[in-house]
């Protein structure tokens, strides 16, 4: 019999792409790392609803170890461990005992590795049972052991581990809309949005370089006020279509302006979710940034390894409601984008925190917030101390900088004059490389 031993701690991925890839079929290195006959899950009272999750998760019925409040107690961990280890024994013959602590404490990591010793000290051959110590490593993303080579051999554990957006929303307790989990589509087509979102972008720096602070897009759109009655955007949806004085309002100027938007918007309306709300969204939310963002995103999904992209994601966390602009999954890493046409360095830096603790509540450490803003990476004459490169110390201060990157203006102009700078510094980011 082989048993696996996970230590639960704040962040439940790495307990679960361990477990998922171990139950795995088929893997060529089943004679170091043998798929588990028993799962034995350690947790505290903290971490019971993570323990729970990952069981739910990986579809099995492990053992239990209840540490309660005494998670940094050597005596509970080791008996705790050992009386389990003693249950299993009598149900048949232990070859291997793999014991990984990516997840748990350093004290749960210490004495979990002396009541594995010393069990099999105790009145056992050590020569009949084999013991695994392994722990994940975030930069190269294998299972290490003692002795190498780490595992997989063949890439990493990205391509072998490929949660969808819900498992690992779940796994970290944010409910997402099961009807309506966000959109893999943006409101207009590929080329329908980067054209717009280049004259967008063009405008913008003309209004940069004029000084003017007021908003850079298409005044004659933004100046149209609407207000949206309902919670969701479904009853935000039913709210335009019962009063649509200004939806009309807000549909003839764009004709006047930009015909091929209404043309594109007529042949697609039938297959995007809420199609008044996204048209309205588009102009009067910086809509247009996100899709541009996503059709960038889904033209470097197969260079890139992603296996799901989505925006407008909808998520409840402790009874709250959140809806995240731009979600993108490599493997079991979660990107979130978030998205905003503001070029103020006060408003960005609110929206890169709040970028950063949304996409680690959503995937720990793995996780990476992308904020992407017309903002410039340096300050241009008279926007002095309004810059990235100021945002990017500001972030450095409180620790926030590791898993953030920024993206402004130059990276958005420079795509939309065929550079691809936004495509190669999405890639970098995906890809590890910054």
């Amino acid at each position: 019999m082989n048993i696996l031993i996970l230590l639960i701690g704040s962040n439940p991925l790495p307990n679960y792409i361990v477990g998922n890839y171990l139950i795995k079929k088929e893997r060529a290195e089943k004679d170091v790392l043998p798929e588990p006959d028993k799962t034995i899950l350690v947790y505290s009272d903290d971490t019971e609803k993570f323990a729970k999750r990952i069981s739910n998760k990986l579809g099995i019925q492990p053992e239990y170890v209840d540490l309660k409040r005494d998670e940094r107690e050597p005596a509970v961990i080791v008996k705790g461990i050992q009386d389990k280890l003693d249950l299993i024994a009598k149900a048949g013959l232990i070859s291997t005992i793999h014991l990984n602590y990516t997840g748990g404490t350093k004290p749960m990591s210490l004495y979990a590795h002396i009541a594995v010793s010393g069990w099999i000290g105790k009145d056992r051959k050590k020569d009949k049972i084999k013991v695994i110590l392994s722990d994940i490593d975030p930069k190269n993303h294998k299972i290490v052991l003692r002795e190498k080579p780490d595992y997989p051999l063949d890439g990493d554990l990205l391509d072998h581990v490929k949660p969808d957006m819900k498992t690992i929303l779940d796994l970290h307790g944010m409910k997402t809309d099961e009807d309506n989990p966000g959109q893999e589509i943006s409101c207009f087509s590929l080329e329908i949005t980067d054209q717009f979102a280049k004259e967008a972008i063009e405008e913008s720096i003309k209004k940069t370089k004029d000084n003017k602070r007021e908003k850079a897009i298409h005044q004659e759109l933004m100046r149209i006020d609407i207000s949206l009655k309902g919670r969701t955007d479904e009853e935000k949806e039913k709210y335009l279509e019962k009063n649509s004085d200004k939806l009309n309002e807000i549909m003839a100027k764009t004709k006047t302006f930009f015909s091929y938007l209404i043309e594109d918007f007529e042949k697609r309306k039938n297959i995007i979710q809420c199609p008044n709300l996204s048209f309205i969204k588009f102009f009067k939310e910086g809509g247009w940034l996100e899709d541009f963002v996503l059709n960038t995103l889904i033209k470097l999904k197969k260079s890139s390894n992603l296996h799901e992209i989505r925006k407008n994601v909808r998520a409840n966390y402790n009874q709250r409601d959140t809806e995240l602009d731009v979600i993108a999954i490599r493997g079991y890493k979660l990107f979130l984008v978030s998205c905003t046409t503001y070029d103020g360095i006060k408003i960005v830096k609110e929206k890169a925190f709040e970028a950063i603790y949304r996409a680690e509540q959503l995937g720990g450490e793995h996780a990476k917030a992308i904020v992407i803003s017309l903002m410039y990476n340096r300050s241009e004459k008279g926007w002095e101390k309004n810059d990235l490169e100021e945002l990017q110390k500001d972030l450095a201060q409180f620790d926030a900088a590791r898993n953030c990157r920024l993206i402004g203006i130059d990276e958005l102009h420079g795509e939309c004059q065929g550079n691809r700078h936004l495509t190669q510094r999405l890639k970098n980011i995906i890809m590890g490389v910054e």
